[in-house]
């Protein structure tokens, strides 16, 4: 299995937040990922689903 993307990227590098919010597999939570993700850092897809699954799970007082 290869670590490229669609998009011809390399996983292993991880992805600008810009890029994120720029892909189609994250399009419906643009808003959410534009809040909850740091400017100028990579992330791997991975970090970005468990980055969404925590800001679902997380308790509300």
């Amino acid at each position: 299995m290869s670590d490229m993307t669609e998009t011809g990227k390399s996983e292993k590098n991880g992805f600008s937040k810009k890029d994120i919010l720029s892909s189609i597999r994250f399009s419906n939570r643009k808003d959410l990922l534009g809040a909850i993700l740091e400017n100028g850092r990579k992330y791997s897809i991975s970090e970005v689903e468990k980055n969404l699954e925590h800001y679902y799970t997380r308790k509300v007082i």
